[in-house]
This record gives structure tokens, sequence and C-alpha cells, in this order.
């Protein structure tokens, strides 16, 4: 896994430099942000969004089909648009420039590939630095390295520091990377693979939540759906029996003790939980970084990774190669 390097290496470039000489001619114009993207991209920009949306700054989130297609009065003219798209190639953020008028808000690009065609088109852009794109295989490295980029667009709307904490992180994930093998076959022996599974988290894990039930199916062909913590409790909790598994995310300490008793219940019902994050918590715990606040998704989405290669293995197949698709979609 190439997370610590590319980590390390965004965050030795000027990127916040570019984020503010982008937004300084248009911050006064600037009267709301909209954040958008597809899959994984999509996921990354929503801890952004909390924070902005917890500090009363007007701010949206919503996926690009869905504003395409239904909300796409969303879209003003006094805003910035953030689209982030790992490729810089998909359909929909391509489709989403091309809907936009004369009178469009700042298109702020969030890529991986600024000779892309987003990259190209937008007013302004920021290289998530997250290496080659392999276009057979599911892409992991970009979804950290989008989150820390999107929370710094956050620090420069709200004049705060918040995505200075991500500097200690390299080293913190490249030890426990040092222990992935031991890791995944600790997992290996609890067989995720003979289960359904669902992965649930609250606030900036909710997006997490979604982000690895991804990476498991898109890595280990294995189904697994995502899903907000209260979201569970309506509904899918009924469901829980020994051949449910549900990951659940430790959280920040403001949801914690919820998550703590979701956990509580599904084990009551009958129901297997395994357990992620750095506090202790009921279930099988999953080993996980150190890590606290904005930089908590590495100590969630890590673990959720070495999920999906326990699962892949097991099943006898390569982890992140593709069978049907591709790492950039090119259609609507």
């Amino acid at each position: 896994m190439r997370q610590p390097s590319v980590l390390a290496e965004l965050l030795a470039s000027p990127f916040r430099d570019a984020i503010g000489a982008a937004l300084e001619p248009v911050r006064r114009r600037i009267g709301s942000v909209l954040f958008t993207g597809m899959g994984g991209s999509d996921f990354a920009s929503y801890p952004a969004f909390l924070r902005l949306a917890a500090a009363g700054y007007p701010a949206w989130h919503i996926e690009t089909s869905e504003l395409l297609g239904y909300a796409h009065g969303l879209v003003r003219p006094d805003q910035l648009l953030v689209v982030t798209s790992q490729s810089g190639s998909s359909a929909e953020a391509l489709a989403l420039l091309d809907e936009l008028g004369p009178d469009r808000p700042h298109v702020m690009a969030i890529v991986n590939d600024t000779s892309s065609p987003l990259a190209q088109r937008a007013d302004s852009v920021i290289d998530i630095l997250a290496g080659p794109i392999d276009v057979e295989a599911t892409g992991t490295a970009s979804y950290g390295n989008s989150i820390v980029v999107l929370h710094a667009i956050a620090d420069a709307l709200l004049q705060q520091h918040e995505a200075a904490k991500f500097e200690a992180v390299p080293d913190v994930i490249s030890g426990y990377l040092d222990r992935s093998r031991e890791i995944v076959d600790e997992i290996a022996a609890t067989r995720f693979q003979d289960k359904h599974l669902l992965v649930v988290g609250r606030g900036q894990s909710r997006a997490t939540a979604r982000e690895g039930a991804l990476i498991i199916k898109e890595a280990a062909k294995h189904p697994a759906e995502g899903l907000g913590g209260g979201e569970f409790r309506h509904g899918p909790l009924d469901i829980t029996d020994a051949a449910l598994r549900v990951i659940v995310l430790a959280g920040d300490p403001v949801t914690v003790d919820l998550n703590r008793r979701v956990a509580d219940d599904v084990l009551n019902f009958g129901g297997n939980v395994a357990w992620i994050g750095p506090e202790q918590g009921p279930g099988n715990p999953i080993p996980a970084p150190e890590l606290h606040g904005v930089c908590r998704p590495f100590a969630e989405y890590l673990p959720l990774q070495l999920i999906s290669i326990a699962i892949a293995e097991a099943k006898g197949i390569v982890p992140g190669s593709f069978r049907h698709i591709r790492q950039i979609t090119a259609v609507l």
C-alpha cells in the first residue's frame, strides 16, 4: 500500500498555498460551497462538508449524478463548486460542466491528473498527488489524500488550520501497515467472507463506512453495504442474525457511546460485530492506527482495506482487480 508515501508527498507540496491563491480573487463573491463527486470522491468530501455545516457556513454535499438529474438548482453563480474526481474524467463531472452556463460558479477541480478534461475546464485545480492511476485496479490512496485537500479547503474558508494535524499521519500509518500481513492473517481467521456484511458509522465515519463497503465490493467482490449508525437502527437492525457481521466504526467521541450501543444490540440479537477504532468496543476488535479528530478516517479505512484483502485472498482472487468495469467510469 502506497498511502504513507503519497500522503507524505502531498503534505510536502504547496497545496495549501494553491488553495489560497485560487480562492483569494473570488473570496468576496463566494456565498456558499457545494461539494460533489462520485463514489469515493463523493464520500471524501463529507468530512469537510460536516466541518463547514457545524460552523454555520452555507454548504451542500450531493453526489454528482443526483446534482445533474434532480438538484441542479443548488448551483449558483456566487458559489464555490468543488468537484472531486480522481481521474478527472468521470462522465458525471464532465456532464455537469457541460450544463453550466456563462454565469457559472467558480469550479475548483480536485484531481489526481492535472491534464484531465475536468482539470482543463475548471477555474482552479488542486492536485491530490495520489500516484499513478491504474485503470485496471481499485484506487485507494486517493481517498485519504482527497480528504486532506478538502479539509484544507474548509480551513481556507473558515480561517482555521485543522489540516496541519495530518502531518503526523504518514509515520503512524506506515508503522501500522508494517504489520499488515499479520493483521490480514488475523482477520482471515474470522472468515468475514462467510457473512453478510454491513459497515456502520456516524459523522465523518459515515463517509468511511460507505467507502469501506465500496472497497470490499470492488477489491474482494463481496457484497457489503455502508450505512449511518442512525440509519442502521431504522430498519436494517431487524435483519440481524448469525449470518450477519456488522463492522462498527468507533467514530468521534460525541457518538462513540451510540456506536457501542449499536454493537451491543447486534450481539444481543445473535449477530456478529467487528469493531474498528483506537477506542475499546464490543465484539471482535480489528487493530487500527491511533488517530483521532480530522485524522480519524485513516484509522478506519485502512483496516477496512485489510479486511477486503483478507476476503479476496480467501476467495482466491487478486485484491483490487476489476472484472467488469475500470477505474475510470466514462458512461453516465
